[in-house]
């Protein structure tokens, strides 16, 4: 038995929780098991091969050649559940744990929703989450078999912890961050689910931090005193949209610079203190780490009735200090930094909610789960994968049924025609000149037999 083939696949390119686990599956299995990336453009293929790493880019000849005899599919927003063949794994590491309702976890599902999400649950095997509570927020989100969920891990875990964080940002800012007490993020959510045809709610992109009464020379001013360095991070599908002059103590991460630099947001979270975001995944995620987040809601009303967040309550998903307006910030930074930290207890809570016991991403669980020691496929997931699910089952046996009623519906439409054809006929007969000399001669005869 060959190499078995193993394609993996995020967005944006080669990061997510696809990379780490990639990277410690290349260490553990070495020439084992034959693993490529599929990525979206010959850019981010050439920038591979300079690390001697296997990529097709989407949609090539060469891309579907090879998905062919994928034997696992590795995904992070279930990108090409398309291209999964009849004896193929498909593995979903999805890409962000948060609270915002999506799916069929949402008040109002779009019909583009329901129509995706139905189309990924059936082709996903194995769902990969971090703990059991967010087996069950994912089963009702892809109306998923909760036997298919997981909880093994989280890979980009692994790059949470990370001794070169501090190093990684330089590279990417091109700026000392040595000579700053404090690093902090501001990292929101994006604004469109989905297929979603509208914003989820206005986003002032004129403003660096999406709060009231904002300046920048006040917030500037600010982290100048306390030498903090606030690092701005727009989600890569909206960065286009939004412009920001850097300032002494405010500077812009670019999305092009972490790419340029084949290094993704989680390896360099750990240089920062504190976060600051809204409604991100990040919210949820940074907690892994045990350090503050402060919450910026200025559009909470709003967002709840465009988008919903999962139980409309913030409060459980948001363990630290609120801002609206400029002052509060402030306040929750100074908080937040404090060694009389006031949420550290729910903080601590959560986090053993959210991630269970896990100490790193889990790639070992993930590995163990699935292949053996020798890079193969765990057999009784072959089997699994071979037998039929009960979805499965259900649309072959109503495909049998239907062609069986589409049969005997020929049968009766041929036998109408014939009836139909039989009563044309006799009626064109009885109206015939021949039918009614017939009737004349048989009324002529009767007349004779009642005479004699």
């Amino acid at each position: 038995m060959g190499k078995i083939k193993i394609m993996f696949c995020s967005f944006p390119d080669y990061s997510s929780n696809a990379k780490p686990l990639y990277e410690y599956m290349k260490k553990r299995y070495s020439n084992k098991i034959e693993m490529v990336w599929a990525v979206s453009c010959k850019e981010m293929q050439e920038k591979l091969q300079q690390k001697e790493i296997v990529s097709y880019v989407v949609g090539t000849e060469e891309y579907f050649e090879f998905c062919k005899d994928v034997d696992v599919f590795f995904t992070t927003h279930a990108n090409i559940v398309g291209e999964k063949n009849d004896k193929a794994l498909y593995i979903e590491l999805w890409h962000g744990l948060g609270p915002k309702q999506s799916g069929f976890l949402s008040e109002h599902v779009l019909e583009n929703d329901r129509k995706w999400y139905s189309k990924i649950s059936n082709k996903i095997d194995y769902l990969i989450l971090p703990s059991n509570f967010w087996r069950v927020i994912f089963s009702t989100i892809l109306n998923f078999e909760y036997s298919k969920t997981i909880s093994l891990g989280y890979p980009k875990l692994d790059y949470f912890k990370n001794k070169d964080a501090k190093e990684n940002l330089q590279k990417v800012i091109k700026r000392d961050v040595s000579s700053y007490d404090k690093i902090i993020y501001y990292m929101p959510t994006f604004r469109k689910g989905c297929s979603r045809e509208s914003e989820e709610s206005k986003f002032n992109l004129n403003n660096a931090i999406n709060i009231y009464e904002y300046s920048d020379d006040e917030l500037n001013n600010f982290l100048k005193k306390n030498n903090y360095l606030l690092c701005l991070k727009k989600h890569p599908s909206e960065e286009l949209g939004s412009s920001f002059e850097d300032r002494d103590n405010i500077v812009t991460i670019h999305e092009k610079d972490l790419s340029d630099n084949m290094i993704t947001i989680n390896e360099i979270l750990d240089a920062s203190d504190l976060m600051i975001t809204d409604y991100s995944s990040l919210g949820v995620e940074y907690l892994f780490l045990k350090k503050p987040v402060v919450y910026i809601n200025t559009d909470e009303e709003e967002y709840k009735n465009n988008r919903g967040i999962i139980f409309n309550n913030l409060d459980f998903w948001m363990p630290g200090y609120r801002a609206n307006n400029i002052e509060d910030l402030k306040n929750g930074i100074i908080g937040s930094l404090s060694d009389n930290y006031k949420y550290k207890d729910e903080m601590e809570l959560k986090k053993k909610l959210w991630f269970s016991n896990l100490e790193n991403g889990g790639c070992e669980n993930i590995c163990k789960f699935l292949f053996n020691d020798d890079g193969s496929i765990k057999e009784e997931l072959l089997v699994k994968e071979q037998t039929d699910s009960y979805t499965d089952r259900l649309e072959k046996e109503n495909t049998k049924l239907k062609n069986t009623i589409d049969e005997k519906n020929a049968v009766i439409a041929k036998r109408e025609k014939r009836i139909k054809e039989l009563d044309d006929f006799i009626a064109q007969l009885i109206n015939s000149k021949g039918w009614r000399f017939l009737e004349k001669m048989r009324s002529i005869k009767e007349i004779f037999k009642s005479k004699k």
